[in-house]
């Protein structure tokens, strides 16, 4: 692909979008490196905003953007947010010490800025990028987080790249109450046993991949109610938009795939996923 094509891509509008799961401040920075011409966060959402995006969760899951996320929801109607510490961002916090003093600097931001807060997230394990080795201390820090979002009530994303077994284990270990699992990567089995614990599945561009036939028999297998939709941008831009920049306005594009497959209009797939977000996000209501 050549390197004036790695720009932004067009959205696809739908009205009444929900994205559950987006880094909206990480695009700038990502787009700079793709040559696409410069957007703030602030115009990103307004761009989002007139694609038909009603709500966006804003999610923090590296300290450094942990206030800045806060202060974005609070500062933006219709957004909110979420915070936890990635998987690898806790392997890369030094140790112990490191990831605790995080941990607690999250909680703080937390305690200081409840009014927009949805989630927790996105907490769980990965595989594909860390050694099977880190398996105690990734436990650990999801443990953290089920304790954390069981305590304030609130659901609990998940990230679990190549680590399904180990983070369901987990969350029954850890008595998970609220879960989403986000932006699924799991096939239809896996899809079926979340959702016998009431938990929600969050579909992100990745569904529409040529070599996703897993994650789309997943879609098909799913409940109508547990299925929500996201884009996780800057990352995992939907067909025919791949390796351009992702952003919360690419959602429509996603949807229209996921009512292909459901047999449905893709606003109707937006009313579904939006509806179930709002009973998964007390917030949102």
């Amino acid at each position: 692909m050549k390197h004036k094509e790695r720009g932004w891509a067009e959205p696809l509008k739908i009205e009444g979008m929900a994205d559950d799961h987006t880094h909206i401040l990480s695009i700038p920075s990502f787009a700079e490196q793709l040559g696409a011409p410069p957007l703030t966060p602030a115009q990103i959402w307004q761009k989002s905003r007139e694609a038909g995006v009603e709500k966006v969760m804003e999610v923090a899951c590296e300290e450094k953007y942990f206030e800045e996320a806060a202060k974005f929801a609070e500062e933006n109607e219709g957004v909110f947010y979420a915070l936890a510490i990635h998987p690898i961002e806790a392997l890369a916090c030094g140790g112990e010490e490191g990831y605790r003093r995080a941990f607690e600097k999250m909680k703080s931001v937390i305690s200081s800025h409840p009014g927009k807060l949805a989630a927790v997230g996105e907490s769980g394990m990965d595989f594909f990028h860390a050694d099977l080795s880190t398996l105690p201390f990734q436990k650990k820090a999801l443990m953290d987080h089920i304790a954390l979002a069981n305590d304030l009530d609130l659901p609990l994303q998940i990230h679990d790249h190549g680590a399904h077994k180990e983070v369901f284990s987990a969350l029954k270990e850890g008595k998970a109450k609220k879960v989403v699992f986000h932006s699924f990567s799991g096939g239809p089995d896996f899809a079926r046993a979340v959702c016998e614990e009431g938990w929600y599945l969050s579909f992100s561009g990745m569904v529409t991949f040529k070599n996703a036939s897993e994650v789309q028999k997943a879609l098909l297998s799913a409940p109508r109610g547990k299925i929500l939709s996201e884009t996780d941008a800057p990352s995992l831009s939907p067909a025919p938009w791949r390796g351009r920049v992702n952003a919360p306005w690419m959602l429509g594009w996603t949807l229209r795939f996921m009512g292909d497959l459901l047999n449905l209009p893709a606003g109707e797939v937006a009313k579904i996923t939006r509806e179930n977000a709002q009973a998964a996000y007390e917030a949102w209501r």
